[in-house]
């Protein structure tokens, strides 16, 4: 099916009805339209032939198709090639015009034109030139430009939160709910690049990014259950270890049958995920039973954890700012590809960034058979190989 959002209203109408055979040799009834047309900054335009050429999005990427007029007009090539610089349709008819002597003109060029010119904005390789960039990727890279997600939770407005909630705000969600219920003092409003001493986290991050706030403290149950409920996704981004707040989220998430990510920061440590979709991933229970399983120092770990559950969250943590960049582009990277095709390569699976050797570990969770956690949403008959 092709990508992109579709022709939109105003400037050039919809085209006739293609023909299989030849996609590209639609035409259009209407051909007033003041908009500045480019190819998209996402893809490179390789030409073939006058009439093909190569779409690439970069020399690994998964994304590539040939785009091929089979009717031999020889016009595709020299469109894309003008339309390197924006240009309005008069402009462009005008550029390919100069270059297409002898193989058409007037209306009829005007026509297949548009046509061809309809048919690239579909498959969201040409775009508004005042198109965001944020919303050219997703057209051109998502299935048909779908967000399948509307609304984004985001518990944690600390210096990782910020950074997550900031790259999934610029998705323009349809909805996003910030929970973090911490005060933010003169010494946090320096650490965190802000003005909003005196005021809560949550706030402070939602006025910035024009989005709203959850009632309540993140540490509070029945504040977190509000934010799942009325959420498609929702992040978990944490500046300590709290294994208690990833239970109690993991809790709330299974009850509310609501898709989540965690990510943290430990220490020399970042854990970016897993995905949980109750029912179909691991749930944080069993990804916790297998974390600690694999312990070397297991006695340590689990005084560890004893020390973190009994001090809480005390504050917005202290790491550097180049290790926050690096986990949190990780998370939205992973949760973008949720957003944008209902899977993610991090679903049932965590990454491990070890920020003193620059090392990443993939953790791959199985499911257990009977996890106390998340029964209640497991089929009690499953495929025997699942």
């Amino acid at each position: 099916p092709p990508r992109g959002r579709g022709w939109g209203g105003g400037g050039v109408a919809h085209p006739t009805p293609r023909d299989p055979m030849n996609p590209i040799g639609a035409t259009v009834t209407q051909t007033v339209d003041t908009r500045m047309w480019m190819v998209s900054p996402h893809i490179r335009i390789i030409r073939c032939s006058d009439d093909e050429v190569l779409v690439k999005h970069s020399s690994r990427s998964a994304f590539s198709e040939i785009v091929h007029d089979e009717s031999g007009r020889r016009l595709l090539g020299d469109l894309l090639g003008h339309l390197r610089t924006p240009l309005s349709r008069d402009d462009l008819f005008a550029a390919v015009a100069a270059t297409s002597a002898g193989r058409a003109c007037g209306d009829e060029l005007g026509a297949l034109l548009d046509g061809v010119l309809t048919y690239l904005v579909d498959r969201a390789i040409v775009v508004d030139a005042a198109t965001d960039p944020t919303t050219a990727y997703l057209d051109l890279l998502g299935d048909g430009g779908q967000r399948r997600l509307d609304r984004v939770g985001v518990v944690g407005a600390g210096p990782l939160g910020r950074r997550i909630a900031a790259a999934l705000a610029a998705l323009n969600p349809s909805a996003m709910r910030i929970l973090d219920g911490r005060a933010v003092t003169s010494v946090d409003a320096r650490r965190l690049a802000t003005t909003g001493a005196g005021d809560t986290a949550a706030r402070v991050l939602a006025a910035e990014l024009g989005v709203d706030t959850a009632p309540g403290d993140l540490t509070d149950p029945a504040a977190l259950r509000g934010l799942f409920a009325d959420s498609d996704l929702v992040v978990l981004a944490l500046d300590e270890f709290s294994p208690a707040l990833l239970h109690t989220a993991n809790e709330v998430a299974v009850e509310a049958v609501t898709t989540w990510f965690s990510v943290f920061t430990d220490g020399s440590e970042g854990v970016v995920g897993p995905l949980y979709v109750p029912g179909e991933t691991c749930c944080y229970q069993e990804y916790a039973i297998q974390q600690e399983s694999a312990m070397l120092l297991k006695g340590d770990f689990l005084l560890y954890k004893e020390a973190r559950d009994a001090a809480g969250i005390t504050g917005f943590g202290a790491t550097l700012p180049c290790h926050l960049d690096l986990v949190a582009g990780l998370a939205a990277t992973a949760v973008l590809q949720h957003l944008l095709r209902g899977r993610s390569v991090l679903a049932g699976r965590a990454v491990h960034v070890e920020f003193e050797s620059l090392t990443l570990d993939y953790h791959n969770v199985m499911r257990l058979p009977r996890c106390v956690a998340c029964a209640d949403v497991v089929p009690a008959y499953r495929n025997l190989f699942q």
